[in-house]
């Protein structure tokens, strides 16, 4: 009798709960659709009654716009036009002067900053090891090293041949071969 009674209740409780949620639900919905036309004529009543105001935009100001007189008739907006503007290479220069190539991590570093630590040997390759910053780099015959855009010709037990090309104070391109000793530990 307990447990009908008990089963009773607590149907009542659980069907009360619902009844409330589903009240609370269906009269908040219709507290929205209240906030919104509470809010559209807010916005109707606030666009009639706010006066529109312009104000005066100032006079833009005077400039003198600059001449282009045409270079020989070259279309500036052609592909041409940069290849005009380069001063003549001779053939050292234009090795030299190889932009296009990708650089190496060590051209960033000047000369007086590397440090040939070791090589490394096989029949028919040698590699120099390079130290920069503590770290160690291997680089082989025809790396590229330095700020003056050194070549490396040759590895030898003893150090690098570098072949750099600089402008001299002339302007002009011209070759130098630096050498590149390796360093030995003190004992």
């Amino acid at each position: 009798m307990n447990t009908v009674r008990f089963l009773r209740h607590a149907w009542r409780a659980s069907a009360a709960v619902t009844f409330g949620a589903v009240s609370t639900l269906t009269l908040s919905g219709c507290n929205q659709q209240d906030e919104k036309i509470a809010i559209a004529d807010w916005l109707e009543t606030t666009r009639r009654n706010t006066p529109i105001v312009f104000t005066h935009l100032p006079e833009p100001e005077h400039f003198m716009p600059h001449p282009y007189t045409l270079d020989a008739d070259i279309d500036p907006f052609s592909r041409q036009r940069g290849q005009r503007a380069a001063p003549a290479l001779t053939p050292a220069a234009s090795i030299a002067a190889d932009i296009r190539r990708t650089r190496s991590a060590l051209e960033a570093f000047p000369l007086d900053s590397i440090v040939m630590v070791g090589v490394i040997s096989k029949p028919g390759l040698s590699y120099a090891l390079l130290q920069v910053e503590r770290r160690i780099y291997p680089v082989r015959v025809g790396d590229y090293l330095g700020t003056d855009l050194g070549r490396i010709e040759r590895i030898t037990g003893a150090g690098i041949e570098l072949r750099e090309n600089v402008i001299g104070t002339d302007g002009q391109w011209t070759e130098r071969t630096v050498h590149l000793a390796l360093q030995r530990e003190k004992k």
